[in-house]
């Protein structure tokens, strides 16, 4: 990760962070008293979330996470 100088992944992670904001936002939608596409904007949240421990070296941390949210995603709702 300190190949192409300081500071890098942290600037890869910053860009990883607003991206992902401005898809997640992108997917939520109101329709007049109801609103729309939260799970699935988490659900990106998260999944970028793992990508990143896992591309920094937590792969233990991504693994339990991944695990933990598919768990969370496949419960019922009611």
């Amino acid at each position: 990760a300190d190949a192409h100088g300081r500071g890098e992944v942290t600037r890869v992670i910053q860009g990883i962070v607003t991206g992902i904001g401005f898809l997640g936002a992108g997917v939520i939608v109101k329709e007049g008293f109801t609103v729309r596409g939260l799970t699935t904007s988490a659900s990106i949240w998260v999944a970028s979330a793992i990508g990143v421990a896992i591309g920094t070296g937590s792969y233990l941390s991504g693994a339990v996470a991944a695990v933990l949210t598919l768990i969370a995603l496949a419960l019922p709702l009611e």
